[in-house]
């Protein structure tokens, strides 16, 4: 038997990655749809806010959902930044900057997932011991 120690961090980490993400989501819709003179600039580029959001926003998606596969995750996220440049678009003073936008997006998304790929392929690739001759028992 187990001790119950390592299931309650667990537990906590989870609510907290899940609470993390929810309130995350809740500040990128209203950075992203409400007044631009009340979001406060946190960079100099808005392009790199867009990227560090949805890095951060991808980082939590990761940790809330550690069952989820990566290539569903990583669609939901591309779908929420898809769907907030398209109601951007209407949003007069958003307008013009909408595609840029969508591209730091995917790119923040990439970024936060890219290390699980291929962390996830580097031990998929180290179980087959036939694919390494040099480390075969």
């Amino acid at each position: 038997m187990q001790p119950s120690r390592p299931l309650l961090n667990t537990w906590l980490w989870t609510v907290g990655a899940v609470s993390g993400l929810v309130w995350g989501l809740l500040v990128l819709v209203g950075a992203s749809l409400g007044p631009s003179q009340y979001v406060p600039r946190l960079l100099s580029s808005y392009h790199l806010e867009h990227f560090l959001a949805f890095y951060a926003i991808g980082l939590l998606a990761a940790a809330a959902l550690p069952r989820l596969r990566l290539i569903y995750l990583g669609l939901a996220l591309l779908g929420i930044a898809a769907a907030l440049e398209l109601v951007r678009t209407y949003i007069p003073p958003h307008q013009l900057a909408a595609a840029p936008d969508f591209v730091a997006d995917v790119g923040g998304v990439f970024a936060a997932l890219l290390p699980l790929l291929v962390g996830r392929f580097r031990k998929l690739v180290l179980e087959q011991p036939s694919l390494h001759p040099d480390l075969a028992p």
